[in-house]
């Protein structure tokens, strides 16, 4: 017995769907945004991630992207609180050089 695959969404819902999306105001399109720009941010760490050291990397990851305390990162990497702070600022400047023009 063969069954014909039906498609997932009718014609009527694709129109409304691309109607929605051409709408920046519209809630899917704002998730369509959002998306997209963690997305770009996931791909842009990941150029950028070689170009430093583990440390620097750690720092970052835990103070910016974690949100954890410039004085916790710091005991437990053995770093100074400017040391992270630092580290925060450079691979920022590097994610915004790479990213420039992609996300808004």
């Amino acid at each position: 017995k063969t069954r014909r695959k039906q498609p997932l969404v009718g014609g009527e819902e694709i129109d409304h769907r691309l109607a929605q999306l051409e709408d920046p105001n519209s809630d899917l399109a704002r998730q369509w945004d959002e998306d997209h720009d963690k997305h770009v941010f996931r791909k842009l760490l990941a150029v950028i991630r070689p170009d430093f050291a583990a440390a620097t990397w750690e720092a970052f990851t835990r103070f910016a992207l974690e949100d954890r305390p410039a004085a916790q990162v710091a005991r437990e990497l053995g770093l100074s609180e400017n040391g992270v702070v630092q580290a925060k600022f450079r691979v920022l400047k590097r994610l915004r050089e790479e990213g420039a023009g992609l996300l808004d």
